[in-house]
């Protein structure tokens, strides 16, 4: 028989009775004796493993917990099991990083949507009792797309700017969309001989200039229109227009809705409700739409 310092060392099988581990007495009350043999088995990843092996008899008696280490384990317990419980509905968690600011998933979604939601209404009553104008667009496209009409309403409903516009690049609407198949002209339904007789963008500028200068622009998909707009005027050469402030109402719009998507860890965009695919009937549902946020708010106060 092998041995290491005089100890016995056994396969896994047979097991040498009566001899267990450290486990087992640990479980029946006992503190391991000395070590009386080693048990080698195989471990995939790590090669050999050892178990230790004690006599049951030499083990030694634990003395029974006092009450004030009673006391202690059951307010350690305690406070485990209170670590890992929603506060708000008392749900308690496998696992303490469950939680979220001590909620439960599904406390932590329905809190947080309600307060983004209610967010959102205050920011577009503010929007509105500020004063703004919305800006709206349609395109030849998705990328390197020019504007063909353009629209900017103020906060009032007022039509502040509204003309269709040639772009350099007429044949542009009618290409299919690499990634989704569909040219601009079947969204919108500009046509290329509907411009022929146009405004370029250089001839509306000054006038669109008026409109945005020195105001809070509010769009739908700020992300896409901005940067083009931006794009069109340095292609023209003309000078930039500051506005007051800028903002996405599609992303506070998602966040007022509240999908949640787990994937991306956001609100999950909306399209446009009431949007015609005009540049003023999309500006005019953009505002109706800041007018129905503000309302929730209203009638939620």
């Amino acid at each position: 028989m092998v041995e290491f310092n005089g100890v016995p060392i056994y396969q896994w099988d047979p097991w040498p009775e009566p001899l267990v581990t450290k486990s087992q007495l640990s479980k029946a009350g006992y503190q391991p004796g000395p070590l009386r043999a080693v048990v080698r088995y195989s471990k995939s990843s790590t090669g050999d493993g050892f178990l230790h092996l004690f006599s049951p008899d030499e083990g030694i008696r634990r003395k029974p917990p006092t009450e004030k280490q009673l006391a202690a384990q059951a307010k350690r317990k305690a406070g485990e099991l209170n670590a890992r419980t929603c506060t708000r509905c008392g749900a308690v968690q496998y696992f303490k990083r469950d939680l979220r600011g001590g909620l439960c998933e599904c406390c932590w979604l329905e809190v947080k949507t309600a307060d983004d939601r209610h967010e959102a209404a205050e920011w577009a009553k503010q929007v509105l009792a500020e004063g703004c104008v919305i800006l709206d667009m349609e395109t030849t496209g998705l990328y390197d797309a020019e504007p063909v009409e353009i629209a900017v309403l103020d906060y009032t409903g007022a039509v502040l700017f509204n003309s269709r516009v040639k772009p350099l690049r007429l044949g542009r609407m009618v290409e299919p969309d690499p990634d989704t198949g569909v040219a601009a002209v079947d969204i919108h339904g500009i046509r290329p001989e509907d411009l022929e007789n146009a405004p370029t963008f250089g001839e509306i500028y000054p006038a669109l200039y008026e409109a945005l200068h020195g105001k809070h622009v509010v769009i739908y998909h700020k992300a896409f229109d901005l940067p083009l707009l931006r794009v069109t005027r340095k292609e023209w050469g003309c000078a930039p227009f500051k506005s007051k402030e800028s903002s996405c109402v599609m992303e506070m719009y998602a966040q007022f809705c509240g999908d949640w998507s787990d994937y991306w860890g956001s609100y999950r965009w909306q399209p446009l409700p009431g949007g015609d695919h005009s540049a003023l009937g999309d500006a005019r549902a953009t505002l109706d739409l800041l007018k129905e946020m503000a309302a929730r708010l209203i009638q939620a106060e």
